[in-house]
């Protein structure tokens, strides 16, 4: 019962501290955004804060990976790319974490095949569509889409709803 109870309640410190991240990393990418329209450059970043960060998401993206993609854009929008850029780099990114820890996981059994192969399907499918909008829509269409998904997750995780 202990163990228990002390489980539960660090999966609930996780899903708080998650939380306050996901709010905290949409600072950079809307705080990036406005410099790029108001100074029409992005300022240089260290170049060993850049690698120590990108380290610290590669880290976590491989033995945590919940939420890596939202790290990721952040990051990117805070060295200068453009959100569309960002998300399409994310993408690559998150497929390749994601070829690397799945013969893992096939050898160890833990893969409910029907589950994966209708998940995987949706995945193609919402991808597909999703690229095809963010080409046509731009920034325009990714920061609010963004914004909110990013403010629902972080909401579900503090407990809000």
């Amino acid at each position: 019962l202990g163990a228990t109870v002390a489980s539960r309640m660090s999966a609930e410190l996780y899903e708080r501290v998650f939380g306050i991240a996901m709010i905290a990393v949409l600072l950079p990418i809307l705080r990036g955004q406005k410099k790029k329209r108001s100074e029409g450059t992005v300022e240089q970043r260290s170049r060993f804060m850049n690698a120590a960060i990108f380290f610290a998401i590669g880290f976590y993206g491989g033995s945590i990976q919940a939420g890596v993609g939202i790290f990721v854009i952040a990051a990117l929008a805070r060295s200068g790319l453009d959100l569309v850029r960002a998300n399409a780099v994310k993408v690559i990114l998150v497929g390749a974490l994601t070829l690397v820890a799945l013969p893992v996981f096939i050898l160890q059994g833990q893969i409910d095949w029907p589950f994966a192969l209708a998940m995987a399907s949706g995945f193609a499918l919402g991808g597909e569509l999703g690229a095809r909008a963010a080409a046509r829509g731009g920034e325009r269409l990714i920061k609010p889409v963004l914004v909110l998904s990013v403010l629902a997750l972080a909401g579900r995780m503090l407990g809000v709803y």
